[in-house]
């Protein structure tokens, strides 16, 4: 696949793949820089290769533009990064474990504590540590609880080779279950004062990512953290910001393989006259590397189970509407009716309606949804 910029020739030995817009990424970085705090840093959170638009790239990109560090998990990403971006903070997100102590020393990593367990972990390596305590507010992710806070980061700052660098945390700011996002920060709040007094606050404080930084500019604090908003991909479209942002996806493509002449040979095929020429083209796996649970990204799958109807089913319906404005021959509008491929070589997903019947106009959105099943 490739997630090289638009303007680059396509591949020529791929079946299928993804476009990505790096200039999409680096405007959408300066739309965020723009509204934040002067002084808050912003640490890009490259999770998932970059959220699939590949993470030495995008870290090269941000990097230039003024990005003070970066956030990932998997250690082939801060492999990338680091090569990117020599000198920058990265953030380990939870994940990683005390085995990973060589590599987290030779790439500089800052890792997450998450708890006392987890400190005692990382310890028992005796290697020099630079941490930031993450805190779980409510959205029930790794991260020690409220109550404990103190207690881990008196145990941190009692070891002489343990840095803590920050504190953060991550807010369920959707408000699908559990307390809302200003419930959330009212738990870390009077923390926060407690170890002000003490003596004990980390240098950097960071409580808001995509969402919140939308919804709660009061939530920017020290550093802010901002995953999909880079990439264009937001489940807000309004909020007490509006930015200018513009999707990363360019486009999905795939190359045609087979080109056919409906035949009765093959018995009836639904809603195909003989003028049909169903084609056969590959599109499987991931979509850009996208499928990351916990930030909705999309992920697509397209088969052609028998050579004759081929089938498209989007598992949400955003890159669906996506890919009806890239190609808008293949998206009818109506629902339960999509095209699969451009006009004089459709067939028909296998949700399309008979010949003839008549279909109530529907968003792309809502089409997605249909041929979804």
């Amino acid at each position: 696949m490739n997630n090289s910029p638009r303007q680059n020739p396509l591949p020529l030995c791929e079946t299928a793949w993804r476009e990505i817009d790096l200039s999409a990424i680096a405007s959408n970085y300066r739309a965020i820089r723009a509204v934040i705090d002067p002084d808050a840093k912003v640490f890009a959170c490259l999770k998932q290769d970059a959220y699939g638009c590949g993470a030495g790239k995008v870290a090269s990109l941000l990097s230039a533009a003024g990005a003070d560090a970066f956030g990932v998990v998997s250690i082939a990403d801060a492999l990338a990064v680091r090569k990117a971006a020599p000198g920058k903070p990265i953030l380990m997100y939870p994940g990683i474990g005390p085995n990973a102590v060589d590599l987290a020393r030779d790439l500089d990593l800052t890792i997450s504590i998450s708890g006392e367990e987890d400190l005692a972990g990382w310890l028992a390596t005796g290697a020099s540590l630079k941490v930031f305590v993450k805190v779980d507010l409510g959205f029930w992710r790794a991260g020690v609880a409220p109550s404990d806070l103190q207690r881990l980061i008196d145990l941190c700052a009692s070891e002489g080779n343990v840095a803590v660098d920050g504190l953060y945390a991550h807010l369920n700011e959707f408000g699908d279950a559990g307390s809302s996002a200003l419930a959330q920060v009212a738990r870390l709040t009077p923390l926060l004062e407690e170890l002000k007094a003490k003596g004990r606050l980390p240098a950097t404080v960071m409580v808001s990512s995509s969402e919140s930084l939308l919804h709660h500019p009061e939530f920017d604090m020290d550093a802010v953290d901002p995953g999909a908003l880079l990439f264009g991909m937001t489940r807000s479209r309004t909020g007490s910001r509006t930015l200018p942002i513009r999707p990363a996806l360019s486009a999905i493509k795939a190359r045609i393989v087979a080109s056919k002449r409906a035949t009765t040979a093959w018995g009836r095929l639904r809603a195909c006259r003989d003028t049909t020429r169903p084609c056969v083209w590959r599109c499987w796996g991931s979509v850009g590397g996208m499928g990351c649970r916990d930030t909705s990204v999309p992920r697509l799958r397209c088969s052609s189970s028998d050579g004759a109807r081929p089938s498209c089913r989007p598992s949400i319906s955003n890159i669906f509407a996506s890919m009806s404005r890239i190609f808008p021959k293949r998206c009818s509008g109506t629902k339960r009716s999509c095209s699969a491929l451009p006009a004089r070589t459709a067939s028909r997903c296998r949700n399309s309606p008979k010949p003839g019947t008549r279909t109530k106009r529907a968003s792309p959105a809502a089409c997605g949804r249909a041929c979804d099943g």
